[in-house]
């Protein structure tokens, strides 16, 4: 099942009521463009505040939500032998490699953070099918070089809609 795990690199806003300011004056969400303009990035599946919310697949986001996927190649699949454990190593490689390639660093997350208020911690977020369910182990490199980021890792069993969701925006 390892040609199902998608790895995303996520980045979330505090929520903001869409109903009212009051209370909410001091919460600053981002937009994604603003997000892409100060990392120099673009990310795969993104929403911002008053759209769409594509995580629940039903009514308007009161956050905003960017994320960069990545997924195993064919080749990549063959050569982990299908093993989960490999097959997360890898895709953390990808993720590594993403961020030393756009210089995100973590001085750059922590302006980014002062501007905007944010859910937590950017993040690292595996994301599976519900069935059948995943057993796997974050290597001990991982987790060093993810605490090294000041990154958090998440794990998310998906309903079948929001997999091919995320799988069409990480072939892309």
């Amino acid at each position: 099942m390892t040609d199902q795990f998608i790895l995303g690199l996520v980045i979330t806003s505090a929520p903001k009521s869409l109903l009212t300011d009051e209370g909410f004056e001091h919460v600053r969400v981002f937009t994604v463009a603003e997000l892409e303009e100060h990392f120099g990035v673009k990310g795969s599946l993104h929403f911002d505040r008053c759209e769409d919310n594509l995580l629940s697949g039903h009514g308007k986001a009161a956050f905003a939500y960017w994320t960069k996927l990545f997924m195993l190649t064919e080749e990549e699949i063959e050569e982990t032998n299908w093993d989960h454990n490999e097959a997360l190593h890898v895709l953390i490689k990808k993720v590594r490699q993403f961020v030393r390639t756009h210089g995100l660093m973590v001085a750059k997350w922590h302006s980014f953070n002062e501007r905007f208020d944010i859910a937590g911690p950017w993040s690292v977020q595996l994301f599976t099918p519900t069935a059948p369910p995943m057993i796997f182990n974050l290597g001990i490199q991982d987790m060093k070089w993810l605490a090294s980021m000041e990154m958090e890792f998440g794990f998310c069993a998906k309903e079948d809609r929001w997999m091919e969701l995320v799988k069409g925006a990480a072939e892309k």
